[in-house]
Order: structure tokens, then C-alpha cells, then sequence
């Protein structure tokens, strides 16, 4: 049995078919597509822990633990598939933190980022690194989803737009990752 959560897998439904129907024709379809994949897929992971007291990160960890084993392992391949390219390149970081608005786009220079008390940023680059590195393909998954969560933020708070070539790049193998994860946890009434 496939559904997850009776009472709003119908609105989950709904958000990943409004996004099916975009051709990957322009940018804007490609932010329209990858925006009602989200909303689907916000739809499912915010269903786990307390939405007052825990956070959408350990929420969607909490998503992705109770179903990898039965939906999500081997869903994707991190080191060949197309779609993770751009997330092999450079770490996602949040664009509205000036620090990393350079026009750098070394890794060298991201993975030297430091906060405004001097220290490294731990969190995005840890997360990058266990994508990159990992060994865990459940803790690779995690660091993927919550680097696409990164790109979401960026996106939805005016920090980014889908036109120059690395934003859309991001939107459009986040929408791709999405929609494999969708696809294997969803199931659309014919």
C-alpha cells in the first residue's frame, strides 16, 4: 500500500499533477513545475514530528527514514545521474547571506565561507560533503532533499530567479529529483 496520509495525499496528488502538466519549454515553466512539485511533496513530509516544535529539515529527515526502505532506495544514482550534476559543482548556499554573493564560483572558495563570528558554515558544507562523499545512500538522499529545500528557500524568498544559467540549472534538477521521489511515493488514481 502506497498512501501515506489518507486525509491530504489528495492535495498532494493534485500539486504533482498541476505540475506534470508544464512543458519544460521556458524557465518560468520549468519554476512553475518544480514550485507544485514542492508544495506536493510539503504536503507529505510535513505530516511527521510536531509542526510547533520540529523543523521542515528534521520533518523531511523523518519522511525519508520511514520510506526509504520501501520506496526510495535506489531512486537515484548520486554520482552519474544528470539531475545531480549541479549539486556535485558547489555547494547551495542562502543566497541572501552576502558572504557568498562573489563572482567566485570555485569550490575552494564556498568551502572557505565564513560565518560573521569567523567560523566555517558546518551545516551546508557538511551537507554538501555527504552528498559528494557520502557513503549512506539514505543520508546522501537526505543531504540532496534538504540542498533542494536551500534552492526552494532561495527561490520563494526573492533571493533567486530562474534565468541565469546556474539558477536554472538548480530549479531544473531540483524539479526532476522531486518528481522521481514523487513518482515513488505517490499513486495517481487512473
Amino acid at each position: 500500500m502506497n498512501y501515506l496520509y489518507p486525509e491530504n495525499i489528495k492535495i498532494s496528488q493534485e500539486w504533482f499533477e498541476t505540475g506534470n502538466k508544464y512543458e519544460e519549454k521556458s524557465p518560468s515553466d520549468v519554476a512553475f513545475k518544480f514550485i507544485s512539485y514542492w508544495i506536493s511533496f510539503n504536503g507529505l513530509f510535513s505530516k511527521y514530528g510536531d509542526p510547533k516544535t520540529d523543523t521542515e529539515e528534521n520533518q523531511i529527515r523523518q519522511f525519508i527514514d520511514r520510506y526509504y526502505d520501501d520506496y526510495l532506495i535506489g531512486l537515484i544514482d548520486f554520482d552519474t545521474a544528470d539531475e545531480c550534476e549541479i549539486f556535485r559543482e558547489l555547494p547551495v548556499f542562502n543566497s541572501a547571506d552576502k558572504r557568498y554573493r562573489t563572482p567566485t564560483k570555485s569550490k575552494e572558495h564556498y568551502l572557505k565561507c565564513e560565518d560573521s563570528a569567523g567560523k566555517k558554515t558546518p551545516v551546508r558544507i557538511e551537507r554538501f560533503q555527504t552528498f559528494i562523499n557520502g557513503k549512506c545512500e539514505k543520508e546522501r538522499l537526505i543531504a540532496l532533499i534538504l540542498t533542494i529545500k536551500q534552492v526552494r528557500n532561495n527561490l520563494f524568498h526573492g533571493q533567486k530567479n530562474p534565468e541565469p544559467e546556474r539558477n536554472f540549472k538548480l530549479v531544473d534538477s531540483s524539479q526532476k529529483i522531486l518528481k522521481k521521489l514523487l513518482d515513488a511515493v505517490i499513486v495517481i488514481d487512473s
